[in-house]
């Protein structure tokens, strides 16, 4: 379970890592720019699906070990 959690970390974690790099683009064209916050945003959402989908398949396992007292 503790493997479980910290990949949910990990996850969203890696979506906020995503949002910053998106919006630290500078020196290049504005085309460049959007197409790199796009990108960018699509990768943040990508990984915050991906958080929200290991938290729903593991929704029983992690609540149980939080209930036990477990912590990060």
């Amino acid at each position: 379970d503790l493997e479980m959690r910290r990949t949910i970390v990990f996850f969203n974690h890696e979506a906020r890592r995503w949002e910053t790099m998106g919006n630290t683009v500078l020196n290049k064209s504005v085309e460049v720019c959007e197409g790199a916050r796009a990108y960018a945003h699509s990768q943040a959402d990508l990984r915050r699906r991906m958080s929200l989908h290991c938290r729903t398949l593991w929704k029983d396992v992690v609540l149980d070990s939080e209930l036990k007292g477990s912590h990060l």
